[in-house]
This record gives C-alpha cells, structure tokens and sequence, in this order.
C-alpha cells in the first residue's frame, strides 16, 4: 500500500508525509469491506543529518566552512521552508540553520542550495566566530563540542506521567575539523566515549589524521514514542553525555 498525502507538497512518493506515519489508515476495499491498516514508519537510517564543519584558527578567533547534507524528512522540511520563504527572510533563516559555538557566530556567506532531488539537499556557507578558541603564551585551547545538544531536556520522570512523542526516527551526525596551524602539536586530546541503552545512545569520538583533528559526535533516535517506563534511562545517557562537553583540546608549539 502507498499512503498519499495532498497536503504535503514537498513528500517524496512512496513516502508517508510525516504527519500521518505510524497512524491508523481506513482503506475501502470495495463498498462494503473495509481494512483498518497501520501507515509505516520510515526507519531511521531513512532521515539522516550529517553536519561537517572544517575550521581554521585566526587571530580573533576560528573560521571555517559548514556543509549540511539532509535526507528523508530533515530534507523535505527544509525544502518546504525554503520554498516559502522571502528573500528578506532568507539570510536570517540561514543564520539559525548554521549556528554554532556562541552568540558571537556570524555567517560570512551560503550557497543557494538545488532543491531538485526531494530527498536530498545540502546546504553549505562561510563562517566566523570570534573569541572561541583561547592563545595564551605558545598554547592553544579549543573546544570542538560547537554544539550542546540535550542540554536542559533531562526529563523530571517522578513528576511527568505522559509520554514524549518524536516526529521521527533518525540518524543525525556532526563531524568537526580543526586545521592544526603549522609549527604546532596536539598536546591533549580528549578520550573517545560511547553509551547506548535500550532507549537511545550516543557516540563520540577524537581522533587525529596527519594535520587535522576530527571530532564526531552522533546521535541516533529508533522511537517515536517515550513512556514513562523509560524516562529514567534517557536521563542515564545525558548524565554520560553532559560531562564530555566541558573537554578542550590543547596545542602547543613544537
């Protein structure tokens, strides 16, 4: 069966629009049978957001480029923002979409994404953010967590009785890559973590390949509901999770 949705003009055939996934579907069979049917749940390997920034140390703080590569849902909801959207709006929806670090993060440039494949789409810009990595003497002191995601969504699950709904089950990545500057060494590197439970999970880890410094950090969702059963081993991974944010790495003249 194929569920289609006339209301959502960015879903991609053969995908059910996110707002119907996971309901109930009455299908008339003829006039007088009738077949009540689950519509599916796309798997989360189905709605990804894989997010690579390469950052280089300035004077005032790091720049770099950001590419934002989205499929499933994640792709089809920005093709509907971006379909709508004025040209007055446009710059400021970027901002929010590439934010990162701090509130001193300013967007020097972005592509006009092709929104052609409904699938897929990736965006991609420029950036700057001053005052973000710390000089002091020969050493260099940077967090590469440019994001915090979780942060304050711990659950009070004595006092909440309803469940979480999510709008989707998904697969999101975020990759960073510090530049070392010539003349320059790792001196500290933060241990590579992971921890999953029948809930959810997260993997996070640093390595070093020649001159660059790579973190990546992912994130991944198999639920579309969260009950109450269940709330105290979501707030077990962000108790793992919380900690490895406050890490920095360290470089040093050679």
């Amino acid at each position: 069966y194929l569920f289609l949705d006339g209301t959502d003009p960015t879903c991609v055939f053969g995908t059910p629009s996110e707002g119907i996934q996971g309901k109930q579907a009455l299908v008339a069979l003829n006039e007088k049978e009738y077949k009540i049917l689950n519509v599916p749940v796309p798997d989360k390997d189905r709605n990804t957001l894989t997010d690579s920034t390469i950052i280089q140390l300035t004077d005032h703080g790091i720049e770099g480029a950001i590419s934002l590569d989205l499929t499933g849902y994640y792709a089809m909801n920005t093709q509907g923002s971006l379909t709508y959207i004025n040209e007055k709006d446009k710059e400021d929806y970027f901002r929010k979409k590439f934010n990162r670090g701090s509130n001193k993060f300013k967007l020097t440039h972005y592509d006009i994404p092709d929104t052609r494949d409904k699938n897929f789409i990736r965006l991609s810009g420029r950036f700057e953010l001053q005052d973000y990595a710390k000089h002091i003497g020969d050493d260099w002191f940077i967090n590469l967590n440019l994001f915090k995601f979780y942060e304050h969504e711990e659950i009070d699950y004595p006092k909440r009785k309803i469940p979480i709904e999510f709008p989707y089950r998904f697969i999101k990545k975020y990759v960073t890559v510090l530049q070392i500057p010539d003349g320059y060494r790792i001196s500290y590197l933060p241990e590579s973590k992971s921890f999953r439970n029948d809930v959810w999970g997260f993997d996070l880890k640093y390595e070093q390949k020649n001159n660059e410094v790579i973190l990546t950090q992912e994130f991944d969702n198999d639920l579309m509901m969260l009950y109450p059963d269940k709330f105290q081993a979501w707030n077990k991974v962000l108790e793992h999770l919380f900690p490895l944010y406050k890490e920095s790495i360290s470089l040093t003249k050679k």
